[in-house]
């Protein structure tokens, strides 16, 4: 029987483990994403892109229970550290023995079913987490669907935005050009003015270089 000290450094090293980032992401889809409601579907992820988390989540929750069931760790203490344990197996237990007989390995993953099914309530809490699990699955593809349905809504809203803007961009372009057509009249009226203004002092030069030879008869 191992003491408590001793229990408690193996389950330190088994958390450790859990930690590799590969292992993580395989633990994330497990928990998150793989919910098969029955045989079939379970079998589509065993022989899917996902082999290998289905293999390595299963396969270290089986050496980890092995840990218990060979007298390494006290088995309430165990469950206490990892109860991520039993969800796992609770994605599996209603299809185990119809796994089992359909490769051929009559006791693949017996450590984890020892280590889970001797829990006080075992069936009960397993259902439990994985009525919860699938729900929450559910809940997040849903949420995922609505948001994709959303996106072409606001992909026409950008396109409506965009398509405002460059009217207004234009109507600024055609102001712009019409304050410069302005600007350019203008411009010719105030040289016309200059002009004329020009006219009127030469004849008023004009004029009076006439009147000079009068003005001197009449002195």
């Amino acid at each position: 029987m191992p003491t408590p000290y001793e229990s408690a450094q193996l389950n330190l090293q088994l958390f450790d483990l859990r930690r590799e980032p590969l292992l993580r992401q395989a633990r994330a889809w497990f928990t998150r994403e793989f919910n098969p409601a029955t045989f079939d579907e379970l079998m589509a992820a065993i022989r899917g892109v996902h082999n290998a988390w289905f293999r390595m989540v299963l396969g270290y929750w089986d050496m980890a229970a092995s840990l218990v069931t060979t007298g390494a760790i006290d088995h309430a203490a165990f469950l206490a550290a990892h109860t991520e344990i039993v969800a796992a197996f609770a994605k599996i237990h209603p299809f185990l023995s119809e796994l089992r007989t359909s490769i051929g390995e009559p006791e693949i993953f017996s450590h984890i079913e020892q280590v889970v099914l001797d829990m006080p309530d075992a069936l009960a809490v397993m259902e439990r987490r994985r009525t919860r699990l699938a729900a929450a699955a559910k809940a997040r593809q849903e949420k995922q669907e609505a948001r994709s349905e959303s996106l072409p809504a606001k992909d026409s809203q950008q396109e409506a935005l965009s398509e405002s803007l460059s009217a207004k961009g234009s109507q600024r372009k055609t102001l712009s050009k019409s304050l410069s057509a302005k600007d350019s009249q203008q411009r010719t009226l105030s040289e016309r003015l200059a002009a004329k203004g020009s006219q009127q002092r030469t004849l008023s030069e004009r004029l009076l270089a006439a009147q000079r030879p009068l003005l001197s008869v009449f002195r």
